[in-house]
């Protein structure tokens, strides 16, 4: 994002920051895009008794945290802030999304939203989020919940690999809800989609006993204080439910009964979707070829113990023709794939051709010639023609123009063009072929792969940081400079001029100034410290993760083959290449040596 640099601006006692924002942005003539600020201090103001609002004490702050107090009709609050307008420099990728009535804020995190396990990132992300409620003009309070429920899902976001968009409730209305019509959520679906894009007209896998459908009955209005402060009053509005609950099979579904809520539980191991307010099921699990038009997307059945047995009428067709979604815990195909294909298995095994455009994602694959994409743990292809496998473990018959990517990899038969990188071994039968590149690199193991990014992001967010700290302390000792002059020179006077002098309250203001900037300095002094060994200490991880791969060696039974080249691809603590041409008749290894970093043989 690009930055526009301005003086910052000190606003004092700031009642809609939203419209400070804007006024100082027409004022300045600088687009609003540019524009942010930083919280100085929130003051929350009281009138309990209707005769004026004054400054909430300590007590009273205390109080605000009691729902009952919070939520009394004749007490107002509001709230008044000290801001300082800044440059905006970056996007975070973050954004709040406030239900209509305001009884609700969720927090929306997008692509490019880098999270950090750590308590400096969190104390910075608060610190904007807080921001973005101020801009808001949500009403501040009970600090310590969000904090910490914002922490849990950064945490779990990190640990589980969930993908974004991603979104979740920081603040709720405890007492104040608006009348709410009937409606449903369709669990399954929306479980998918927290880690996919919507995909339409699809079906998604359920087991016996699983929840389909939550439906919530209509709700009337209950009086209390929104998130912004104010008391809103209940309205009366009837309410049905009966005529809008879904339609169901009974064979299929287990219904139960609430008091606010009806659930809809599976009787069966099947795929299900709602359409026009009626649950339906797909429960055909053996197929003969498949396409787009008798056979709907089927999401979500890869953990789910569901199987999928696919076949081609005859060799003249494809099992499964172009366009088709498949997810199951084991898909079993006899025939080929046809283009823009995706499967995703437990299990996979595929006797026939994929397609170039096919995208596969398993944990054990099992294919005959692989021509498209294809991501998993274990991996076993009889041939590898011009297509891409990223894996664990790896074992190839042939390995015809291929792209490879694994931990460890078994390849009997190497012909011309194959790029394979390895983290650990490579055990080759014999190279046929020429102008192969194999390649060396950490990044090739998945999990060696996210620890690196992690640690990378960790590392960009600590040096930012430092350098924030850097410029205030910066800005600070220029100050703190200045003002030691000044109390040399004065220190230099005699005595009853000195004395003269500090009766002067400017002069006492500069010596009190000066002793508070001296200690804010130590503090920034020992904060660069600290950044500087943790950003060092990222920098040691990152190396001794990246030396892991000095353990690799490459095997190869037969002939090296022509214009085949050893790559060793070092990422940290600086990037760096090694190369060298094989010997085509040189009988045995390479691995790298750990004080030389050089290819050598072994």
């Amino acid at each position: 994002m690009l930055e526009v640099k301005f003086t910052p601006q000190i606003v004092k006692h700031c009642q809609d920051v939203r419209s400070e924002l804007e006024r100082f942005s027409k004022n300045f003539k600088i687009d609003l895009k540019f524009v942010w600020f930083e919280i100085l201090d929130i003051q929350t103001l009281i009138d309990e008794q209707n005769t004026g609002f004054k400054v909430a004490g300590v007590e009273d702050l205390k109080r605000l945290d009691n729902e009952i107090f919070y939520n009394k009709e004749k007490i107002k609050f509001k709230q008044v802030y000290d801001i300082r307008i800044i440059p905006k420099k970056e996007n975070i990728n973050i954004a709040l999304r406030i239900s209509p009535f305001g009884d609700k804020v969720a927090l929306c995190l997008y692509d490019g939203c880098n999270l950090i396990d750590n308590e400096v990132f969190y104390k910075e992300f608060i610190t904007y989020i807080e921001t973005l409620l101020v801009y808001e003009g949500i009403f501040i309070r009970r600090k310590d919940f969000y904090k910490d429920l914002i922490k849990s899902h950064i945490k779990k976001i990190i640990d589980e690999k969930i993908a974004f968009p991603y979104e979740f409730v920081i603040l709720k209305s405890e007492q104040y809800h608006p009348h709410q019509e009937a409606y449903y959520d369709f669990l399954p679906q929306m479980e998918w989609e927290r880690e996919n894009k919507k995909i339409d007209n699809a079906f998604y896998a359920v087991n016996k006993g699983e929840e389909i459908l939550k439906y919530f009955k209509s709700k009337k209005s209950k009086s209390g204080r929104n998130l912004y402060g104010e008391y809103i009053l209940a309205t009366q509005i009837s309410l049905t439910d009966d005529e809008t609950l879904p339609k169901y099979n009974p064979q299929e579904v287990d219904v139960l009964k609430f008091k606010d809520e009806v659930l809809f539980q599976s009787k069966l191991d099947a795929y299900v979707k709602v359409k026009d307010n009626e649950i339906l099921f797909f429960t055909q699990n053996e197929f003969r070829d498949v396409d787009a038009l008798n056979t709907p997307p089927l999401l979500g059945g890869y953990s789910k113990g569901i199987e999928l047995h696919i076949t081609a009428t005859d060799s003249t067709k494809d099992a499964i023709n172009s366009g088709v979604i498949l997810e199951a815990s084991k898909i079993n195909i006899i025939g080929n794939i046809g283009p823009n294909v995706k499967l995703h298995a437990s299990e996979l095994v595929i006797d026939g051709h994929t397609h170039q455009d096919t995208e596969i994602i398993a944990t054990k694959a099992n294919i005959g010639v692989h021509k498209g994409n294809l991501v998993a743990q274990e991996v076993n292809i009889k041939s590898l023609e011009s297509g891409f496998v990223q894996a664990e473990n790896l074992v190839i018959d042939n390995c015809l123009g291929g792209s490879v990517l694994s931990k460890d990899a078994k390849i009997a038969k190497i012909a011309s063009n194959n790029k394979i990188t390895v983290s650990h071994r490579l055990y080759i039968g014999n190279i046929e072929g020429s102008d192969n590149v194999i390649t060396l690199s950490s990044l090739a193991y998945t999990k060696t792969k996210d620890i690196i990014e992690n640690l990378v992001k960790k590392k960009d967010f600590l040096i930012g940081s430092a350098k924030k700290v850097y410029a205030k302390y910066h800005k600070i000792l220029s100050v703190v400079k200045k003002n030691k002059e000044i109390i040399d020179g004065i220190g230099a006077l005699n005595e009853a001029v000195k004395k003269r002098m500090m009766q002067d309250k400017k002069v006492t203001d500069i010596y009190d100034r000066h002793d508070k900037m001296t200690k804010e300095l130590r503090i920034l002094k020992q904060e660069l410290l600290d950044y500087q060994h943790f950003v060092q200490n990222t920098i040691h991880k990152l190396t001794q993760v990246d030396e892991e791969v000095t353990n690799a060696q490459i095997y190869c039974d037969d002939s090296w083959g022509e214009n085949t080249k050893i790559i060793y691809q070092r990422e940290f603590p600086k990037k760096e290449i090694r190369s060298l041409e094989v010997t085509k008749d040189y009988k045995g290894g390479y691995k790298i040596d750990r004080e030389t970093k050089e290819i050598v043989q072994i």
